[in-house]
């Protein structure tokens, strides 16, 4: 069912699918990750992330650089605030970016990520908003169940499936994320 839906499409608005895969290294409150596969179908674009950051307390901000085949570049910042309840079973995240083209093609863009979700022993299920904005351009923002999975206690899963509730001609997405922490 999985395969159909990443490798399907459907009638109303497009059907974006992304397969990512994320690596981060945690030592006291600094912290590095880099996505060295990130893939979105239908354009065929693939994508490299880079990102350093630093915890203080609830909130953590990363320095970012991304490049994809197309040649572009974007230097940017990320920052993110969680608060945890419930003995830590609750989780609420906001999580703005934006960055800044460094060659003539590469446009300025935000995304602003909003989320909630449970954690239910190895499982999490919640929700999801993710919204972009390039500049110049109608945003996008979908709007979507998430699950995740601790497939070990240094693997976990992510997948989200959602409709773009700002612009339903941006049709839908589809994100597919496998994650490595060391």
């Amino acid at each position: 069912m999985l395969l159909l839906l990443f490798n399907g499409t459907v009638h109303a608005g497009e059907l974006k699918r992304i397969f990512s895969t994320e690596i981060t290294y945690k030592k006291n409150n600094a912290i590095a990750k880099i996505r060295p596969f990130y893939y979105k179908l239908p354009s065929e674009i693939r994508r490299i992330d880079v990102m350093v950051g630093r915890k203080i307390r609830d909130f953590t901000v990363y320095g970012y650089v991304k490049t994809n085949s197309d040649n572009d570049i974007w230097l940017g910042i990320k920052g993110e605030y969680v608060k945890l309840f419930y003995d830590d079973k609750l989780s609420a995240k906001i999580e703005l970016r934006h960055f800044y083209g460094l060659m003539n093609r590469s446009i300025n863009h935000n995304y602003f990520l909003p989320s909630a979700a449970y954690s239910i022993h190895r499982f999490k299920i919640g929700i999801l908003g993710y919204g972009k904005k390039y500049n110049g351009k109608e945003p996008d923002f979908f709007v979507s169940p998430l699950v995740g999975m601790a497939i070990t206690k240094h693997i976990s899963a992510l997948i989200f499936y959602g409709i773009d509730v700002m612009n339903n001609s941006h049709g839908k997405i589809l994100y597919l994320k496998a994650a490595v922490n060391i």
